[in-house]
């Protein structure tokens, strides 16, 4: 559910418009938009930190989780950046929508393999 939560109820292509908003808010913030995004992103830290420390346990480090959402946000963020770079250089090929649902299990598997890693440290 977290990992699905980035691309939307439709796939990359519903979220191409929020992209286009949060890149725009990158290079020039306004206070609206600035507060919707970090409002966005503090649910997204604490849904984030439940399921992480569920996982691993409730003693996991602050920095320890901090990095673990900045790598799930990467794996999603990249692919919604970087769609038609993906399409053309044949990456993406076939519908839009099978690509988020099978980007959306292999985040999720690449996730859950991580942590069983972490977790049998």
């Amino acid at each position: 559910m977290l990992v699905s939560r980035f691309f939307g109820p439709d796939g990359l292509s519903s979220s191409k418009t929020r992209l286009k908003l949060v890149n725009r808010e990158m290079i020039e913030p306004t206070d609206v938009m600035e507060q919707t995004i970090i409002e966005k992103m503090l649910e997204f830290q604490r849904v984030g930190k439940e399921v992480f420390c569920g996982f691993l346990g409730e003693d996991l480090p602050a920095e320890k989780i901090h990095l673990l959402i900045i790598s799930l946000v990467g794996q999603c963020a990249y692919p919604m950046f970087s769609t038609e770079l993906l399409r053309k250089s044949g990456l993406i090929t076939g519908p839009m929508n099978e690509f988020c649902k099978d980007l959306t299990e292999h985040v999720y598997e690449f996730t859950i393999n991580a942590l069983e890693n972490m977790r049998s440290k």
